[in-house]
């Protein structure tokens, strides 16, 4: 398509989402439309205003910081209640009374089993109706195969997204035939009362020449309006360029660098050199050029709606950043070595007022945290009024396996007095819009309007190296009145959950505000001149932990890092390091799941999720002087013959191999069950340890 009829196409766009904005007009499909294709609109509070809440399937175990189960697997398993309509059973995967709109659904492209790629079919009924506006397999509309086509749906890396907005003046709910899998459902909940025009298969039908004009916006490239100038200079160390900026009331809307350092300081400008930005006498970005990007290590390229980096290093900004009087950008080199800047930037006038925000851009340097320990790692923490736009988590691992178990946790306002996140999700790569069920490979980098998997790894052909995803909002944007507060899960696969796992974190936020808000995110001027953190300074890390670490066997996971899925009633048990006297450094960590069973028929159950191939089940089980006689089983079925773990000369380790175990349900359950006592044993006798389990491709 030519430059001309895009910017003819892009102004009659614009013209158009103005003459819908007006505040007693309804919300509807075509409103809804132009405001995904309005670069100004997530620059204004929102008119009218709304919530943006989210369902998902996480794991209902997770119901307070403070209690166990507030890092648990397996969030492919929630669901609100099951109901019955036309004698057949529907699982309620998200329900709203009142006006809203649905903003994005993802789920992956496989259903439990990954051979499974149809599914059971979705429905969505509208203000209360018996009839649905969708029926259709689950997988098929999130992924462009029914219903919605590119880029309202869109396929990505084992996974896929619906972005078509689905307006409803009275309520929503969204059921499946079938018990869900992973999901995750954003909408917008509008206050009781907003007048909302709610979706039907005639309106979305009349709106088809409108669609093939909003998709050809989001993943068209919209020239500039009106360039200011281009920029060149050589900024020296300690150096800096001011970007020029028209005076009084204006909003940069294009924003193009180019940074040309020497051979020897190319990968370290991109940290040491700083984008900064002042609007109205607030100093609202502070980011490594790099980071800003998607860039922290090395040129990436990809496009989304608001950011772009070519094959040539070029890096551009779409985000529409206004002020009221004045705007001071700057862009500093703090690094040791000249960095050749070339900057052009295009503005125009903007009309301020009491819904205009600035933009803000701050960045979390880099983190490096053990597998070992789970935490919500923090993205920022920010008090005021504004608007959660996107987001980006740079990840180095190691490791060369999966690194990315953690859920995302959003509070937004009332959230944070009651200490539970409105938004609570399934998993890292389920955020970012794309699924798990194996370990990616630089195959599954993709790049839409609103999602990018920038890089994965690549080292050794799997996610050793970077590993960068981002999100952009659009439609799915979350207003905040008061507060916000992002967190993901550092919860590492389970594979690398041991000390000397690393990862390195580094995270970039975007968001607007009104004047006058504040975040926990200040520029850190001596992280940035530092290089950023390496895969041989992690190895080096790594390797001095498991030097001081206890024996553990290679690739396991610990019994006493796990709570059981299942015990029996008033059992008692949990994670015990024995008495030196026991010798536990003969087990795996020097501790082991201790089992005080009391009489035959006594069990512990614990299960491992994400698994969509068989493995080679391995345990390590503890023997001695006052243990029992227990029987293995896994995914319910008995495996060989009871084994008596009696030992007189406490304790010592039986190695187990239970054969070959196909997953059940993407998960795999070993049970340990009490049948019986060794005449020698002492005591009770009915005591059982399990120290470790590997799962092994076969």
């Amino acid at each position: 398509m030519s430059s001309r009829r895009l910017r003819i196409m892009w102004l009659a766009l614009m013209a158009a989402t103005v003459c819908s904005a007006t505040a007693d007009e309804a919300v509807n499909l075509q409103t809804l439309l132009n405001e995904m294709a309005d670069r100004d609109a997530l620059a204004r509070w929102p008119q009218p205003v709304y919530q943006q809440r989210q369902a998902s399937s996480y794991n209902r175990a997770s119901v307070a910081p403070d209690q166990p189960g507030w890092f648990a697997d397996q969030d492919g398993v929630g669901f609100i209640r099951t109901q019955e309509r036309n004698d057949q059973t529907e699982w309620i995967m998200m329900e709203h009374d009142g006006p809203g709109c649905l903003t994005r659904i993802w789920t992956p492209f496989f259903y439990y089993n990954f051979n499974e790629r149809i599914g059971p079919n979705v429905r969505i009924y509208l203000d209360g109706a018996d009839q649905t506006v969708v029926d259709c397999p689950l997988i098929h509309l999130v992924t462009a195969m029914d219903f919605a086509g590119e880029p309202f749906a869109q396929f990505t890396a084992r996974a896929g997204d619906l972005y078509l907005p689905i307006p409803y003046a009275q309520s929503c709910k969204i059921t499946m035939v079938g018990k869900p899998f992973y999901y995750i459902v954003n909408y917008r909940a509008y206050p009781k009362g907003t007048a909302v025009e709610t979706f039907t298969p005639k309106g979305y039908e009349a709106a088809k020449q409108k669609l093939v004009a909003i998709g050809e916006t989001l993943v068209g490239t919209p020239p500039p309006e009106e360039t200011i100038r281009h920029v060149h200079d050589t900024l020296e160390s300690e150096g800096e360029m001011v970007v020029p900026t028209p005076d009084g009331s204006a909003a940069i809307r294009y924003l193009e660098i180019q940074l040309a350092p020497t051979d020897e300081s190319r990968a370290c400008c991109l940290r040491s050199t700083v984008l900064t930005g002042c609007f109205d006498g607030e100093q609202t970005i502070w980011c490594p050029m790099g980071d800003f990007f998607g860039c922290a290590d090395s040129i990436h390229p990809f496009k989304t709606f608001a950011r772009e980096v070519t094959g040539e290093g070029t890096m551009i900004c779409r985000w529409v950043m206004p002020y009221q009087t004045s705007a001071e950008l700057k862009l500093i080199n703090l690094g040791s070595e000249p960095v050749q800047a070339n900057v052009c930037i295009a503005a125009e006038p903007w009309d301020w007022d009491n819904r205009s925000m600035h933009f803000r851009a701050n960045w979390r340097p880099d983190d490096v945290v053990q597998g070992s320990k789970f935490q919500d790692w923090n993205f920022i923490d920010i008090h005021g009024q504004g608007v959660l736009v996107g987001d980006q988590w740079t990840v180095l691992n190691p490791n060369g396996s999966w690194w990315g178990e953690g859920d995302e946790k959003i509070y937004i306002d009332d959230d944070n007095e009651r200490n539970f996140p409105s938004h609570f999700g399934t998993g890292t790569e389920d955020y970012y819009g794309w699924a798990g069920g194996r370990v990616p490979t630089r195959d599954d980098e993709f790049s839409h309007p609103f999602l990018a998997n920038i890089r994965v790894g690549g080292l050794d052909g799997w996610t050793r190296g970077f590993n960068i995803c981002t999100r952009h909002r659009g439609l799915d944007a979350a207003p905040f009145t008061r507060r916000l507060r992002f967190d993901m899960e550092a919860s590492f696969g389970v594979g690398i959950r041991n000390p000397w796992n690393l990862l390195g974190y580094s995270a970039v936020t975007w968001w607007y505000a009104r004047p006058g808000a504040t975040h926990n995110r200040p520029p850190q001027t001596e992280r940035a001149v530092k290089p950023i953190v390496s895969l041989a300074e992690l190895d080096a890390r790594s390797k001095q932990i498991r030097a001081g670490e206890v024996r553990r066997v290679e690739g396991a996971i610990e019994f006493e890092d796990l709570k059981p899925s299942a015990q029996s009633p008033g059992l008692r048990s949990g994670p015990q390091v024995p008495h030196p006297k026991f010798r536990p450094k003969r087990m795996s960590g020097q501790a082991h799941y201790f089992v005080a069973g009391r009489q035959k028929g006594d069990f512990v159950e614990f299960t491992f999720p994400e698994q969509y191939k068989p493995r080679r089940v391995i345990l390590h089980l503890v023997r001695s002087y006052d243990f029992g006689i227990v029987q293995l089983s896994a995914n319910a079925k008995p495996i060989g013959q009871p084994i008596d773990l009696y030992e007189a000369d406490p304790v010592t380790i039986e190695v187990v191999d239970l054969g070959i175990v196909q997953p059940a349900g993407n998960v795999i359950t070993i049970r340990a069950e009490l049948v019986g006592k060794n005449p020698n044993s002492r005591g009770s006798g009915s005591f059982f340890g399990l120290d470790c389990v590997l799962l092994q491709q076969p």
